[in-house]
């Protein structure tokens, strides 16, 4: 609230507002929380607030959340890296999380080798010397190469996993394109999720049908087990 004060304006503190926002601490947190779960935009919409605004209280929110004098990066050992998209595929962040206390150590505007330079350049020499090894995908290959070459580098699980679904599905469609037309033919084609499914969680029907699947196509037979490996494997 401005004032005037002293020959001059002066901006009264209020306990209960949000220093740097025009709006009160309560709903500040309110915005701050709704960003964890919804898209900027989503969120801009419902409390009837510019796209920055709110963008600039979900950046705020990220930051207290790491304290205020920010974590110490001389510690880190182990960090997973990855981007996230707020705005559909527009724009990004790089995110570094310390895979030993799972806590996000750093956030940056962009992606991908270009996104993440700027954490390596404020980790330092002796900060890089110490990382031992780190999580990523691809898109950080060159990046990691060239400035963490004595550490270890671990291609991230999901995108493995998706290699490994695409690969699958490439092979179900070439094989299924010469199936037969007949009624087991048709039912075939459309049953892509038995292959993607652990054989014990599959109903007794259904891992009959997996069956006469694996059974007719000896490729695919092969590639699904070796792919989709059953309990204790």
């Amino acid at each position: 609230m401005r004032v005037a004060c002293c020959g001059g304006t002066r901006v009264e503190r209020l306990p209960f507002a949000m220093d740097g926002f025009r709006m009160t601490r309560r709903f500040f947190e309110r915005v701050a929380a709704l960003c964890t779960k919804l898209p900027i935009q989503t969120v801009a919409a419902m409390v009837n607030l510019s796209w920055d605004t709110v963008a600039r209280v979900d950046k705020r929110a990220i930051r207290l959340a790491l304290g205020a004098e920010g974590p110490d990066l001389g510690r880190l050992r182990w960090i997973g890296v990855d981007e996230v998209s707020r705005t559909g595929g527009h724009v990004y962040f790089t995110i570094v999380t310390d895979l030993v206390s799972g806590r996000v150590v750093w956030i940056g505007d962009g992606k991908g080798e270009k996104g993440l330079q700027p954490f390596l350049e404020l980790l330092g020499r002796k900060g890089r010397r110490k990382l031992r090894g780190v999580v990523s995908d691809l898109g950080y290959k060159g990046v990691i190469e060239t400035s963490l070459p004595k550490a270890t580098w671990i291609l991230d699980r999901f995108h493995i996993i998706q290699w490994v679904n695409q690969a699958l599905n490439q092979l179900r469609r070439r094989l299924f394109s010469g199936a037969p037309t007949d009624e087991l033919g048709r039912t075939l084609k459309v049953k892509k999720w038995l292959l993607l499914t652990a054989r014990e969680r599959l109903r007794h029907q259904h891992k009959l049908e997996l069956g006469r699947l694996m059974a007719l196509n000896e490729p695919l037979y092969h590639t699904r087990h070796r792919l989709v490996p059953e309990a204790g494997a």
